[in-house]
């Protein structure tokens, strides 16, 4: 879950309702989710004005896209060793 808020964020996804929608989640797990990250530096959150109302809209902070990346990296990993493993197999 936490990871499907990051990529919907990082797809440029800002307000917290898009955010749940676009992560498939309900409103009360997308708030602690949007907090949790907050608080771990993840993500970051800024208060905008817009008429009369403030909103809330999220960003990926540099340590959220370092954890993406990372995840990506060992995706990759994780792909070239299966596609090893299956070398090897059709080999015996």
């Amino acid at each position: 879950m936490y990871l499907d808020v990051l990529y919907v964020i990082k797809r440029g996804v800002q307000k917290p309702t898009l955010i749940m929608y676009g992560s498939n989640l309900d409103w009360e797990r997308t708030r602690r989710i949007l907090g949790h990250m907050v608080q771990e530096g993840l993500i970051a959150v800024e208060l905008q004005p817009r008429n009369r109302n403030v909103y809330r809209v999220y960003t990926l902070t540099p340590k959220g896209q370092e954890l993406l990346q990372s995840l990506a990296r060992i995706s990759d990993w994780e792909r070239k060793a299966i596609e090893w493993k299956n070398l090897q197999e059709a080999k015996k």
